[in-house]
């Protein structure tokens, strides 16, 4: 008995260890959400590559979330969150709605650590804690002595270029546009998404954001910074990218801050104000 009592101990304690953690989807473009812990059962939905989920609890290599059942062999645990703080006393919650159980509610002014929007309700955060509407979650200011006087547009930019330094692939995919707005709708910014790079320049759009062209390419560079290549005939889509204080971050790490060699078209520096 006392054997018995001893394994379901470990068994309790494995359980806890592997609950409640955030995963990132990895090595499938596509994964299948099932309604059970194996390929025979029914597909729900589906996650795309770099999608984060917080798992409630993992066994024989299917991890369940709210929607259902992934194989952990496309999985691994998420890495590089970025601090946020709760603006008010803020339930988080198994899934990405109220009608899901609250698993922890924290005052206002405690920290978070947010990963990423939940992909299938983009107006939820995935965090450490759970689910949380991001609407009362903004970015942990630093202890640093002018944080307080920065708006709030600047800390979403800041967060985008923490986000994009953290989800930047290690060489071009040819989604820059796709990976930087990403980074900048995980931040909090509400806009309409571009079908090509250089018309976030030429639509207006982030401009609609609160940024704001520079004349001439701004020296120093700060974090949040987004520099926009316009078309042309040799680069149809263009290029964006966004700089997190010591790198330019696109759909990948940039070693340079001008990837285009041939027919360069001329480069839009965009800044939010103070």
């Amino acid at each position: 008995m006392r054997g018995l009592f001893l394994l379901l101990t470990l068994l309790v304690n494995v359980v806890c260890v592997l609950s409640g953690k955030v995963y990132k989807v990895v090595k499938a473009d596509v994964l299948n959400v099932r309604s059970g812990p194996g390929t025979n059962y029914g597909v729900v939905g589906t996650l795309k590559i770099n999608d984060v989920i917080y798992v409630l609890s993992t066994s024989k290599g299917w991890a369940n979330f709210y929607k259902g059942y992934v194989s952990t062999d496309f999985l691994a645990t998420a890495t590089n969150p970025v601090k946020y703080e709760t603006t008010t006393d803020l339930n988080f919650r198994e899934g990405p709605s109220p009608n899901y159980t609250a698993l922890t509610t924290l005052k206002q002014g405690k920290t978070v650590n947010y990963y990423g929007r939940d992909p299938i309700n983009t107006s939820w955060a995935v965090t450490d804690k759970g689910y949380a509407n991001i609407s009362y979650l903004t970015t942990k200011t630093t202890g640093s002595s002018t944080s307080g006087s920065k708006s709030a547009n600047l800390k979403k930019a800041e967060a985008a270029a923490d986000y994009a330094r953290n989800h930047a692939e290690p060489k071009s995919t040819g989604w820059c546009a796709r990976y930087v707005a990403n980074a900048l709708e995980n931040a909090g910014f509400s806009f309409t998404r571009q079908a090509s790079a250089c018309q976030y320049h030429t639509n207006g759009t982030l401009k609609g954001m609160g940024f704001v062209l520079q004349s001439s390419r701004p020296n120093p560079l700060k974090k949040g910074d987004i520099a926009v290549h316009g078309c042309n005939s040799s680069h149809v889509d263009g290029h964006i990218q966004i700089y997190d204080g010591n790198k330019w971050y696109s759909d990948f790490v940039q070693n340079t801050e001008n990837i285009m060699t041939t027919n360069v078209p001329p480069i839009y520096y965009y800044r939010i104000p103070k």
